[in-house]
């Protein structure tokens, strides 16, 4: 990213022109993060369980997950260039909560493979919107919200944290059959919240871009470390379960280590602000593939309790500083009236393409290979997400800010 991360606002997704005014809806933002994501904290690290409970294969249960984020990411393009060419971000934020809780209800009642399908779609292309326009709004309404993305999203975190631990709690007394219907509790409450969300757009139409006119030099090297980036972690979201089960261990350790690994994610969030005054976006995103290359490793070698839930606990500054520097980079590649826009394509590409391939990948290779030999496998590919984010570091150099 250069030295451009010396603007603390610049670096976390704020817009210039906007009033420097703190308000009350800073706390409708931290709210709505910490609804949106508790029910996450359930889903990923107990929707594989669950699969697997209903008896579907390695090789299902990464068609499953991997269909999620495709669908997700596919739909999503279309919510946010809607949002951003007629200007009604909120109204489809609200709506998208509603129809996206009814879905849940249908996941619930779903019990074969085709129907699960069904639903998994339905649920992730109606929720397609709701993380890149939470991620727009803060950008566009950032110095109202206090300045600091890192601590608004780090509320998105506590309630992953709360999520996890809490399924870890239910399904120790009970079972990994009452995953979808925790997951509808989860979301009941968040199309309420949403209606108190910050409602302006900034930035001028004639500065309004699809999705794909946004593609240039250094976005294409971002999102090709994205891409690589999620392709090497199909194990961890989607088999992470599935590999503390192959180790003898207790249910309750993924909800657990999910858990604490995302508690370390709040506190980066926390002072992620200060981080990117010091270091370039590029750089920090270096860093963190070179430490989640060392995790996968480790996670493959190591068995025990304590030290399957200690090697974990990096996971937490390693998606946090990850995150924290694609809003640095979208901010300084996306113009504002295409934030949403720019957000979806993030996400798409991401974690939609990488995601979703990665996931397949790991479904595909695990019953073969075994979770640990996987992981090895994936800790391949986040290293070579490096070579172009050493592209991006050296074109971020150069790159001229959007209108």
């Amino acid at each position: 990213m250069g030295h451009s991360a010396s603007a603390p606002n610049h670096a976390h997704g704020a817009r210039p022109g906007v009033p420097d005014r703190v308000d009350g809806t800073a706390v409708s933002v931290s709210t709505a993060f910490f609804l949106l994501f508790i029910g996450m904290g359930v889903w990923v690290p107990y929707v594989p369980l669950y699969l697997a409970t209903r008896g579907l294969t390695g090789a299902q249960i990464g068609l499953v997950l991997g269909l999620a984020p495709a669908a997700r990411w596919s739909a999503a393009i279309p919510w946010a260039y809607a949002a951003d060419r007629l200007r009604i971000r909120h109204a489809l934020f609200v709506a998208a909560t509603i129809a996206s809780t009814v879905c849940l209800v249908g996941l619930a009642l779903a019990e074969r493979l085709p129907t699960i399908l069904l639903a998994v779609v339905a649920v992730a292309a109606f929720g397609a919107p709701l993380v890149p326009m939470m991620d727009a709004m803060c950008a566009d309404h950032l110095p109202r919200l206090g300045g600091d993305y890192g601590r608004l999203r780090a509320w998105g975190s506590l309630g992953f944290v709360v999520g996890s631990l809490l399924a870890a709690a239910v399904i120790a007394r009970t079972s990994p059959l009452v995953v979808p219907w925790m997951l509808v509790a989860a979301q009941v409450v968040l199309p309420i919240a949403a209606f108190w969300l910050p409602r302006g757009q900034h930035g001028h139409l004639e500065h309004f871009a699809a999705p794909w006119r946004l593609l240039s030099p250094p976005m294409n090297a971002f999102l090709a470390t994205s891409l690589l980036f999620n392709l090497g972690a199909g194990a961890w979201a989607g088999f992470f379960a599935v590999h503390t089960r192959a180790l003898g261990l207790p249910d309750w350790v993924p909800g657990v280590t999910w858990g604490l690994g995302v508690v370390t994610e709040v506190a980066a969030l926390w002072i992620g602000r200060d981080v990117f005054t010091r270091f370039a976006a590029a750089d920090v995103l270096i860093g963190v593939l070179i430490a989640t290359a060392a995790r996968y490793l480790v996670t493959s070698l190591v068995q025990g309790e304590t030290a399957t839930i200690a090697t974990q606990l990096a996971y937490g500054p390693c998606f946090a500083f990850s995150h924290l520097a694609a809003q640095v980079v979208l901010a300084r590649l996306v113009p504002a009236r295409s934030s949403t826009n720019g957000q979806a394509l993030y996400g798409f590409v991401s974690f939609g393409i990488g995601g979703s391939l990665g996931l397949a990948l790991a479904g595909a290779l695990v019953d073969r290979l075994g979770t640990a030999h996987v992981f090895r496998i994936e800790a391949v590919f986040t290293l070579l997400a490096i070579l172009p984010a050493l592209r991006l570091r050296a074109l971020l150099r150069h790159a001229p800010r959007p209108s």
